[in-house]
């Protein structure tokens, strides 16, 4: 079971910038970490939301996500998931158990649907 807050990425994807990765390379530098994207809606959409959403809160490299990650907190979420909550003001729901990654929600937490 992975740890979200162990999120770690190596190499030149660290700090490229978040808009110029593929699809491709944001799966497999999540996947290195043990994490995949969930597809509770039919299509998963928790990577396209980090690059869309994700640099204008500050997250412009995977570099950024995880100092912020690292520097969040944890909350229990619905249906068993937990949200880790940025100091960027932003929640990433997510299932430890499943290794899944639902949604990258920037806002404030307490107002969120997607939890």
């Amino acid at each position: 079971m992975p740890l979200l807050e162990h999120l770690s990425f190596a190499g030149l994807i660290r700090n490229r910038d978040l808009r110029e990765l593929t699809h491709s390379e944001l799966i497999n530098a999540f996947k290195k970490n043990g994490w995949t994207e969930a597809s509770h809606t039919g299509r998963p959409h928790f990577l396209q939301r980090l690059a869309d959403r994700g640099p204008r809160i500050g997250l412009h490299t995977l570099g950024h996500l995880e100092r912020a990650v690292r520097n969040g907190t944890t909350a229990d979420g619905k249906h068993g998931r937990k949200n880790r909550l940025l100091p960027c003001n932003a929640i990433i729901s997510y299932d430890p158990r499943a290794g899944q990654l639902f949604t990258f929600c920037p806002g404030d937490p307490s107002t969120s649907r997607e939890s």
